[in-house]
């Protein structure tokens, strides 16, 4: 067996504009993703910690350390380092994921897509969780907060996206317009003025996603939007007719975090 890299990167260069990444197989019969980054490659299990490894008994140092704060135990350093370890590993693994998505819609394989984009949005709630955690923990900001709004943006963004793939297109306006809403907020408690909030990419970018998921599939008022008019004008019977369509379409609202 050759330690030297070369002979598995020979070939799959380093992109300066946008992320390579890939599935392999293992020796071991599992699929991994990889993902080529200056100097070498990382290679990431698909579930549970991106390095395969358990911490403490536990699936993730983020199980672990929401245990022991569930049950009061106090945490030194090192699983506080621990869990800023695994934030970055779960940030590259969303990478790679979202990447192969992309690639796997680019050739119309949506149940491959669908499962990605579903391991992606988990460990952007990982981060998330993690960001919190160590905000909590610290009583300052750590550096991973200013990468924050790209979580609740990509989130937003996938949550739609694969909404759509399954063809609840309700589901998809609101994840978009919950995630538009969702960033803003976040941009405003980052003491980013209004005008620059209304501008930002991200929420522009959710924005029309959903207008455009309208104008495609011809929905003015999504279920929920109906429902909520129905409520305001004490028309029970049109309400109980349209909770009756969202639990026969398996709706599930956005949660605006």
């Amino acid at each position: 067996m050759s330690l030297d890299l070369s002979e598995y990167i020979d070939g799959w260069d380093c992109p300066r504009d946008h992320i390579a990444a890939r599935l392999i197989t293992g020796r071991d019969g599992s699929t991994y993703a990889q993902m080529r980054v200056d100097l070498g490659v990382l290679q990431m299990a698909l579930n549970g910690r991106p390095d395969g490894e358990r911490y403490h008994g536990l699936p993730t140092a983020l199980d672990f350390v929401q245990h022991e704060m569930r049950v009061s135990h106090d945490l030194d350093a090192s699983h506080w380092r621990e869990l800023h370890r695994e934030l970055q590993q779960f940030n590259y693994r969303r990478l790679a994921l979202s990447r192969l998505a992309d690639e796997a819609l680019e050739r119309r394989d949506n149940d491959l897509a669908k499962s990605l984009i579903a391991g992606a949005i988990s460990d952007i709630e990982g981060c998330l969780s993690a960001i919190n955690l160590l905000e909590r923990q610290s009583r300052e900001r750590p550096p991973e907060f200013n990468l924050a709004p790209t979580f609740v943006f990509n989130r937003a963004r996938l949550r739609s996206r694969l909404a759509a793939l399954d063809e609840r297109i309700d589901e998809a306006i609101e994840e978009a317009e919950a995630g538009a809403r969702s960033l803003e907020q976040m941009l405003h408690n980052l003491g980013v003025d209004g005008e620059s909030v209304e501008e930002d990419a991200g929420v522009m970018f959710l924005r029309k996603t959903a207008s455009d998921l309208r104008a495609k599939h011809q929905i003015q008022r999504t279920l929920q939007e109906q429902l909520s008019e129905a409520i305001d004008n004490d028309d029970f019977e049109a309400a109980a007719r349209l909770r009756d369509e969202m639990r026969r379409r398996g709706y599930t609202p956005p949660s605006e975090e």
